[in-house]
């Protein structure tokens, strides 16, 4: 075997503690990165718990439909998000933002086509806004896992908006702006 002088510890050894703390430290997810899989986290537990709420409150088929492919899509996402964090060592968030449940509360007291239109409007909106922060966020990312997270997100949203979109119309409800606008939560601009 081959020591080293001070502390006569193996070679062997010192290179597989070496190799695992390189291991480790590129186990750890930048700011970037850490961020991302927040935003995305609480996104995906947002829109599972609106399409419940959707499923719930809605009497249109197609808007608990389109509701219940929001909660399978978004719980697969959350699930693939969980994984890359658990890799990266990062504590996600295991709540909606203060907007997100917000917006759930005001859907709650509303009811009918009310209801199904403030549920659809949401929907646009916040997609909309989920692919502006995540084509945003997407240069600083340097972590590959999360980068490949992402990649794999932008056309599940991007999907998710077509769809809305596609239940706006068969609601009557007007055009809203495209990917590259982010709605207002008023539905103003």
């Amino acid at each position: 075997m081959i020591y080293t002088d001070s502390l006569k510890i193996p070679l062997v050894a010192i290179l597989a503690m070496a190799a695992g703390s390189y291991a480790g430290a590129s186990a750890m997810a930048g700011p970037e990165s850490q961020k991302v899989l927040g935003q995305l986290a609480q996104a995906s537990i947002a829109e599972v718990q609106l399409g419940h709420l959707a499923q719930a409150k809605s009497t249109n088929p197609v808007v608990k439909k389109f509701a219940g492919r929001m909660i399978e899509d978004h719980t697969a996402l959350l699930k693939d998000t969980q994984a890359v964090a658990s890799r990266q060592n990062v504590a996600l968030p295991t709540m909606p933002t203060a907007q997100d449940t917000a917006e759930m509360n005001r859907l709650r007291a509303l009811s009918g086509k009310n209801f199904d239109a403030a549920y659809i409007n949401y929907m646009l909106q916040d997609h909309r806004n989920d692919i502006n922060m995540l084509s945003g966020e997407k240069p600083a990312l340097h972590d590959r896992n999360v980068y490949s997270l992402v990649q794999r997100a932008q056309p599940i949203l991007e999907n998710h908006v077509r769809a809305a979109e596609n239940v706006a119309g068969e609601l009557g409800l007007p055009a809203r702006p495209g990917f590259n606008q982010p709605v207002h939560p008023s539905g103003t601009e």
